[in-house]
């Protein structure tokens, strides 16, 4: 879901405001999380591409794999025996997890110009 533009200008919709500091969300505000492209990419379909998405991105673990709550090895064993059937699967989409978050071509400019209008940005991610 590529976004085409974004709404809120800083230099008109905030500027009247006492509003000083902007916390942007990353997923999805920021940046595109796509982690079925990439598992279809990969080539997953059918009931493999249920399972490898519910051994890990529709886990419970995958929250603690956000907050880096353990590492990749024991998060990867935990995904493994959560659907061993599609081991080979699980491990290769982790080695290409990462090229599931891709920014939203307006995101950089977008912060900029906050920042470049005096505003403190800060960036809120998992």
């Amino acid at each position: 879901m590529a976004r085409t533009g974004v709404n809120i200008l800083p230099e008109t919709a905030i500027k009247l405001s006492k509003i000083k500091n902007i916390i942007f969300d990353a997923g999805n505000v920021l940046v595109e999380i796509r982690w079925n492209e990439v598992m279809r990419e990969l080539g997953f379909e059918g009931e493999v591409l249920k399972r490898v998405c519910e051994a890990t991105v529709r886990s419970d673990m995958w929250k603690e794999y956000d907050r880096s709550a353990c590492s990749n090895e024991e998060l990867i064993a935990i995904f493994v025996a959560n659907a061993p059937e599609v081991e080979r699967e699980i491990r290769l989409f982790m080695e290409h997890e990462a090229e599931a978050i891709v920014g939203f071509s307006y995101a950089k400019d977008w912060v900029k110009r906050f920042k470049d209008n005096g505003y403190n940005c800060y960036i809120l991610s998992n």
